[in-house]
């Protein structure tokens, strides 16, 4: 029962080893972590998740909006007048020659 000094050593040894390696994993996981929040918080990845969201946004928006357009034209006709006379007396009230240097 009693284990001689030489075996405890052996076993101490052994548990060190097996420390050290669990310990150079969770050192190398933890590098792991910390690159990728700093490739998560750099601004160029940040302006791209935003960009990506506004763009799939906008097209889900646009993709409705046809659509509906398509479901209802007389809706679409409607609101495309109510926009566009607004417009035209907007346009109107420029002067011809500005119109020109603008176009």
């Amino acid at each position: 029962m009693t284990r001689s000094v030489e075996e405890l050593r052996g076993e101490c040894e052994r548990s060190r080893a097996e420390f050290a390696v669990t310990v150079d994993r969770l050192r190398e996981r933890i590098s792991d972590t910390a690159d990728d929040l700093r490739h998560k918080v750099s601004p160029q990845h940040i302006k791209s998740e935003v960009s990506d969201y506004i763009s799939n946004k906008t097209q889900s928006w646009v993709e409705a909006l046809k659509q509906q357009a398509m479901d209802n034209p007389m809706q679409a006709v409607a609101a495309g007048t109510a926009v566009a006379i607004p417009l035209l007396r907007l346009a109107r009230g420029f002067p011809l020659p500005l119109l020109m240097i603008g176009a």
